[in-house]
């Protein structure tokens, strides 16, 4: 009687943690991310220099209207930054506003690029869209070459 009582106890433990578990991770997948975590991913990625993840953070509209892969995303971004020797960005944003006239927010930000040859100042604006091709419509960037650049580079 006791081995059952400790089997079924252990049963029913084992139930409870595989139902906790489904929950957390459902959760977790369902979980929207805001602009904001959007626009700090953004960031850290553009300061660590990983193009890969900043070609997932771009909405898929605007990168096909680019016309560029994510293998020629990162091939151009990294030979460009390597040519210039980006040493060090150093990037200061405030927080995303809401657009008056549709669901997007704009971010107003300023990136220090640190090189070889000297520092180069610019300011910036992104604009960051629910992105109706991904799953979840998770907050995208609406992409555009002067993002990482100057228009002048």
């Amino acid at each position: 009687m006791k081995t059952k009582q400790i089997v079924m106890y252990g049963l029913l433990s084992f139930l409870a943690a595989s139902v906790l578990a489904l929950y957390v991770y459902f959760f977790g997948q369902l979980k929207d991310h805001t602009p904001n975590e959007t626009v700090q991913s953004y960031i850290v990625s553009l300061q660590n220099r990983n193009f890969d993840e900043l070609y997932n953070l771009m909405s898929k509209e605007s990168l096909e209207q680019s016309g560029l892969t994510r293998d020629q995303f990162i091939q151009k971004y990294t030979a460009v930054f390597e040519r210039m020797g980006v040493q060090n960005i150093e990037v200061t944003a405030g927080m995303p506003l809401k657009s008056m006239d549709t669901p997007d927010y704009t971010l107003d930000y300023s990136a220090i690029i640190r090189t070889q040859s000297g520092e180069i100042y610019e300011s910036y604006q992104l604009c960051l869209i629910q992105d109706k091709y991904d799953k979840g419509h998770p907050w995208k960037i609406q992409w555009k070459p002067s993002l990482i650049l100057p228009d002048d580079l």
